[in-house]
Protein backbone atom coordinates (compact mmCIF):
# COMPACT_ATOMS: atom_id res chain seq x y z
CA UNK A 1 0.00 0.00 0.00
CA UNK A 2 2.84 2.36 0.85
CA UNK A 3 4.48 1.87 -2.54
CA UNK A 4 1.19 2.49 -4.37
CA UNK A 5 0.58 5.68 -2.38
CA UNK A 6 4.04 6.94 -3.22
CA UNK A 7 3.46 6.18 -6.89
CA UNK A 8 0.18 8.13 -6.80
CA UNK A 9 1.92 11.18 -5.43
CA UNK A 10 4.72 10.90 -7.97
CA UNK A 11 4.76 10.80 -11.76
CA UNK A 12 3.26 7.63 -13.22
CA UNK A 13 5.52 5.39 -15.27
CA UNK A 14 4.78 4.90 -18.98
CA UNK A 15 3.01 1.73 -20.09
CA UNK A 16 3.61 -0.01 -23.41
CA UNK A 17 0.58 -0.99 -25.47
CA UNK A 18 0.32 -4.02 -27.71
CA UNK A 19 -2.10 -3.99 -30.62
CA UNK A 20 -3.39 -7.34 -31.83
CA UNK A 21 -4.76 -8.00 -35.27
CA UNK A 22 -8.48 -8.69 -35.53
CA UNK A 23 -9.36 -12.36 -35.61
CA UNK A 24 -12.55 -14.06 -36.73
CA UNK A 25 -14.83 -15.05 -33.86
CA UNK A 26 -14.71 -18.84 -33.36
CA UNK A 27 -17.97 -20.73 -33.80
CA UNK A 28 -19.73 -22.46 -30.94
CA UNK A 29 -22.62 -22.34 -28.50
CA UNK A 30 -23.26 -22.70 -24.78
CA UNK A 31 -25.09 -25.96 -25.42
CA UNK A 32 -21.72 -27.49 -26.39
CA UNK A 33 -20.16 -26.74 -23.01
CA UNK A 34 -19.76 -29.75 -20.74
CA UNK A 35 -19.35 -28.69 -17.12
CA UNK A 36 -17.34 -30.93 -14.83
CA UNK A 37 -17.88 -31.57 -11.13
CA UNK A 38 -18.81 -28.59 -8.98
CA UNK A 39 -16.06 -27.95 -6.43
CA UNK A 40 -17.00 -24.83 -4.44
CA UNK A 41 -20.64 -25.50 -3.59
CA UNK A 42 -22.10 -22.60 -5.60
CA UNK A 43 -24.82 -24.60 -7.35
CA UNK A 44 -26.25 -23.76 -10.76
CA UNK A 45 -28.19 -25.39 -13.56
CA UNK A 46 -27.77 -24.80 -17.27
CA UNK A 47 -31.32 -23.48 -17.30
CA UNK A 48 -30.16 -20.72 -14.93
CA UNK A 49 -27.91 -19.40 -17.70
CA UNK A 50 -30.64 -18.87 -20.28
CA UNK A 51 -31.00 -15.26 -21.40
CA UNK A 52 -27.74 -14.23 -19.75
CA UNK A 53 -24.27 -13.34 -20.95
CA UNK A 54 -22.15 -16.29 -19.82
CA UNK A 55 -18.39 -16.37 -19.28
CA UNK A 56 -16.67 -19.75 -19.01
CA UNK A 57 -13.09 -19.24 -17.88
CA UNK A 58 -10.56 -22.05 -17.95
CA UNK A 59 -7.75 -21.77 -15.41
CA UNK A 60 -5.43 -23.86 -13.27
CA UNK A 61 -3.98 -23.78 -9.77
CA UNK A 62 -0.43 -24.03 -11.16
CA UNK A 63 -0.89 -21.17 -13.66
CA UNK A 64 0.53 -17.85 -12.46
CA UNK A 65 -1.40 -15.60 -14.88
CA UNK A 66 -4.58 -17.50 -14.00
CA UNK A 67 -4.15 -16.85 -10.28
CA UNK A 68 -3.33 -13.19 -10.90
CA UNK A 69 -6.59 -12.71 -12.81
CA UNK A 70 -8.96 -14.50 -10.40
CA UNK A 71 -9.51 -11.52 -8.02
CA UNK A 72 -10.28 -9.25 -10.97
CA UNK A 73 -12.71 -11.74 -12.48
CA UNK A 74 -14.40 -12.05 -9.08
CA UNK A 75 -14.95 -8.27 -9.11
CA UNK A 76 -16.34 -8.35 -12.65
CA UNK A 77 -18.71 -11.21 -11.77
CA UNK A 78 -20.03 -9.36 -8.72
CA UNK A 79 -20.39 -6.00 -10.45
CA UNK A 80 -22.33 -7.25 -13.47
CA UNK A 81 -24.27 -10.15 -11.93
CA UNK A 82 -27.48 -8.15 -11.50
CA UNK A 83 -27.17 -6.85 -15.05
CA UNK A 84 -27.33 -10.35 -16.49
CA UNK A 85 -23.78 -11.75 -16.32
CA UNK A 86 -23.02 -15.31 -15.21
CA UNK A 87 -19.44 -16.49 -14.71
CA UNK A 88 -18.43 -20.14 -14.45
CA UNK A 89 -14.85 -21.10 -13.63
CA UNK A 90 -13.39 -24.33 -15.02
CA UNK A 91 -10.21 -25.65 -13.37
CA UNK A 92 -8.44 -27.81 -15.95
CA UNK A 93 -5.21 -28.95 -14.27
CA UNK A 94 -6.83 -31.81 -12.34
CA UNK A 95 -5.99 -30.20 -9.00
CA UNK A 96 -7.28 -31.44 -5.66
CA UNK A 97 -10.58 -29.95 -4.50
CA UNK A 98 -9.05 -28.57 -1.28
CA UNK A 99 -6.28 -26.83 -3.23
CA UNK A 100 -8.81 -25.27 -5.59
CA UNK A 101 -11.05 -24.00 -2.81
CA UNK A 102 -8.11 -22.55 -0.88
CA UNK A 103 -7.25 -20.40 -3.89
CA UNK A 104 -10.90 -19.45 -4.50
CA UNK A 105 -11.29 -18.30 -0.90
CA UNK A 106 -8.13 -16.21 -1.10
CA UNK A 107 -9.32 -14.59 -4.35
CA UNK A 108 -12.86 -14.01 -2.97
CA UNK A 109 -14.44 -15.98 -5.81
CA UNK A 110 -18.20 -16.36 -5.28
CA UNK A 111 -19.24 -17.69 -8.70
CA UNK A 112 -19.53 -21.44 -9.49
CA UNK A 113 -16.31 -23.31 -10.24
CA UNK A 114 -16.13 -26.80 -11.70
CA UNK A 115 -13.26 -29.24 -12.06
CA UNK A 116 -12.79 -30.28 -15.67
CA UNK A 117 -15.13 -30.03 -18.60
CA UNK A 118 -15.12 -29.11 -22.28
CA UNK A 119 -15.84 -26.00 -24.34
CA UNK A 120 -16.42 -25.40 -28.09
CA UNK A 121 -12.98 -23.84 -28.61
CA UNK A 122 -9.85 -25.92 -28.01
CA UNK A 123 -7.56 -23.10 -27.01
CA UNK A 124 -4.39 -24.91 -25.90
CA UNK A 125 -3.49 -22.35 -23.21
CA UNK A 126 -4.79 -20.87 -19.96
CA UNK A 127 -6.19 -18.61 -18.75
CA UNK A 128 -8.72 -18.75 -21.55
CA UNK A 129 -12.24 -17.33 -21.52
CA UNK A 130 -15.21 -17.90 -23.79
CA UNK A 131 -18.12 -15.45 -23.75
CA UNK A 132 -21.60 -16.52 -24.85
CA UNK A 133 -24.39 -14.07 -25.69
CA UNK A 134 -28.00 -14.12 -24.53
CA UNK A 135 -28.83 -16.39 -27.49
CA UNK A 136 -26.22 -18.90 -26.33
CA UNK A 137 -23.89 -18.25 -29.26
CA UNK A 138 -20.17 -17.67 -28.80
CA UNK A 139 -19.30 -13.97 -28.92
CA UNK A 140 -15.59 -14.06 -28.16
CA UNK A 141 -12.80 -16.39 -27.08
CA UNK A 142 -9.33 -15.50 -25.89
CA UNK A 143 -7.09 -14.45 -23.02
CA UNK A 144 -9.19 -12.66 -20.36
CA UNK A 145 -6.29 -10.29 -19.70
CA UNK A 146 -7.12 -8.77 -23.11
CA UNK A 147 -9.11 -5.50 -22.91
CA UNK A 148 -11.54 -6.97 -25.44
CA UNK A 149 -12.73 -9.41 -22.76
CA UNK A 150 -14.53 -6.77 -20.68
CA UNK A 151 -15.61 -4.80 -23.74
CA UNK A 152 -17.35 -7.89 -25.13
CA UNK A 153 -19.11 -8.53 -21.82
CA UNK A 154 -20.46 -4.98 -21.74
CA UNK A 155 -21.60 -5.17 -25.37
CA UNK A 156 -23.34 -8.47 -24.70
CA UNK A 157 -25.15 -7.13 -21.65
CA UNK A 158 -26.86 -4.53 -23.82
CA UNK A 159 -28.91 -7.39 -25.26
CA UNK A 160 -30.14 -8.59 -21.88
CA UNK A 161 -33.89 -7.96 -21.50
CA UNK A 162 -35.01 -4.95 -19.51
CA UNK A 163 -36.81 -7.25 -17.08
CA UNK A 164 -33.49 -8.70 -15.93
CA UNK A 165 -31.88 -5.36 -15.24
CA UNK A 166 -31.82 -3.85 -11.77
CA UNK A 167 -32.15 -0.08 -11.61
CA UNK A 168 -29.29 1.60 -9.83
CA UNK A 169 -30.16 4.52 -7.59
CA UNK A 170 -28.28 7.72 -8.28
CA UNK A 171 -26.53 9.40 -5.43
CA UNK A 172 -28.21 12.80 -5.16
CA UNK A 173 -26.48 13.95 -2.00
CA UNK A 174 -24.70 17.22 -2.73
CA UNK A 175 -20.96 16.91 -2.32
CA UNK A 176 -21.08 13.12 -2.07
CA UNK A 177 -18.21 11.18 -3.69
CA UNK A 178 -18.67 9.57 -7.08
CA UNK A 179 -17.76 6.20 -5.54
CA UNK A 180 -17.54 5.28 -1.87
CA UNK A 181 -14.32 4.26 -0.15
CA UNK A 182 -13.05 0.83 -1.22
CA UNK A 183 -9.85 -0.88 -2.31
CA UNK A 184 -8.35 -0.03 -5.69
CA UNK A 185 -5.62 -2.06 -7.40
CA UNK A 186 -2.98 -0.81 -9.81
CA UNK A 187 -1.21 -2.73 -12.57
CA UNK A 188 1.57 -3.72 -10.17
CA UNK A 189 -0.95 -5.45 -7.91
CA UNK A 190 -0.66 -2.88 -5.12
CA UNK A 191 -3.78 -1.51 -3.42
CA UNK A 192 -5.04 1.55 -1.59
CA UNK A 193 -8.32 2.47 0.11
CA UNK A 194 -9.84 5.69 -1.16
CA UNK A 195 -13.06 7.22 -2.42
CA UNK A 196 -13.45 8.53 -5.95
CA UNK A 197 -14.40 12.20 -6.12
CA UNK A 198 -14.56 12.68 -9.89
CA UNK A 199 -12.87 11.93 -13.21
CA UNK A 200 -10.99 14.60 -15.13
CA UNK A 201 -10.06 13.53 -18.66
CA UNK A 202 -7.83 10.46 -18.14
CA UNK A 203 -7.25 10.98 -14.42
CA UNK A 204 -9.28 9.78 -11.46
CA UNK A 205 -9.35 12.04 -8.43
CA UNK A 206 -9.05 9.97 -5.26
CA UNK A 207 -9.71 11.37 -1.79
CA UNK A 208 -7.69 9.98 1.10
CA UNK A 209 -7.65 11.47 4.59
CA UNK A 210 -9.40 14.58 3.27
CA UNK A 211 -6.82 15.14 0.53
CA UNK A 212 -7.60 14.95 -3.19
CA UNK A 213 -4.98 13.05 -5.19
CA UNK A 214 -5.01 12.66 -9.01
CA UNK A 215 -3.99 9.32 -10.53
CA UNK A 216 -3.80 8.05 -14.12
CA UNK A 217 -6.79 5.82 -14.89
CA UNK A 218 -4.74 3.61 -17.19
CA UNK A 219 -2.51 2.64 -14.25
CA UNK A 220 -5.41 0.77 -12.59
CA UNK A 221 -6.46 -2.80 -13.37
CA UNK A 222 -9.12 -3.09 -16.06
CA UNK A 223 -12.02 -3.94 -13.71
CA UNK A 224 -11.36 -0.91 -11.48
CA UNK A 225 -10.77 1.36 -14.47
CA UNK A 226 -14.05 0.35 -16.11
CA UNK A 227 -15.97 0.62 -12.83
CA UNK A 228 -14.83 4.22 -12.40
CA UNK A 229 -15.57 5.13 -16.02
CA UNK A 230 -19.04 3.64 -15.79
CA UNK A 231 -19.78 5.50 -12.55
CA UNK A 232 -18.60 8.73 -14.17
CA UNK A 233 -20.47 7.90 -17.40
CA UNK A 234 -17.39 8.37 -19.56
CA UNK A 235 -15.94 6.16 -22.30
Amino acid sequence: MKTFLISILSAAAGVGILFAEDEATPQGSLSQVNFGELVNGVKFEKSDLEGKVVVVEKWGTQCGPCLAFLPELAKIAKRYEKKGLAVIGMEVQQSQKDAINKILDKSKVKYPVVAGGATPVNEGYIPHAQIFGVDGQLLWAGNPHDDEFLRTIKKGLKDVGESTLVAEEEDEVEGAPLMATREWTNLEGKTIRAEVVRVEEEKVIFRMNGREVPYDLDQLVEADREAIREAADVE
